[in-house]
């Protein structure tokens, strides 16, 4: 872990001890985001499972992942059934 965390200091230019230390405590802390909806979310609103599902997650995901993965599960539902 210390080597990773040396070679993404060098790699952003700032091989210098601070920096080493800030991304000691952002690998730490950081907490992987995790996609607040299934496809159980998606069976309740009436959607049946299947290809349409997969695709609709996979696209709903993708909207997700651009928006920085800071909507949460209302946030995506109600993007679902947008027109």
């Amino acid at each position: 872990m210390r080597d990773a965390v040396a070679l993404a200091a060098v790699e952003t230019g700032k091989p210098g001890a601070k920096a080493l230390a800030d991304l000691g405590l952002f690998i730490k802390t950081w907490v992987e985001p995790r996609f607040p909806v299934t496809g159980a979310d998606l069976t309740r609103i009436g959607m049946t499972q299947g290809p349409e599902m997969g695709r609709a997650l996979a696209e709903l995901e993708a909207w997700w992942v651009a928006s920085n993965f800071a909507p949460d599960r209302e946030a995506c539902l109600a993007r679902l059934r947008e027109p």
